[in-house]
């Protein structure tokens, strides 16, 4: 979660009513999410590549 995502957060919590804030934090933990997943694929497929064996 960025700065601004944080700020967003507490600004939100004072002035907006909490099913907005509740709304707000499953899209920025969505998106974390799906960071996470594309990190993961990303790690597994160069760990595939690295463990293949080099043909000369």
């Amino acid at each position: 979660m960025n700065n601004e995502d944080r700020e967003y957060l507490r600004f939100a919590a004072k002035t907006r009513p909490s099913t907005e804030v509740f709304e707000r934090m499953v899209q920025i933990l969505t998106s974390i999410g799906k960071n996470t997943d594309q990190l993961r694929t990303t790690m597994d497929t160069a760990l595939l590549e690295a463990s293949e064996p080099i043909q000369v």
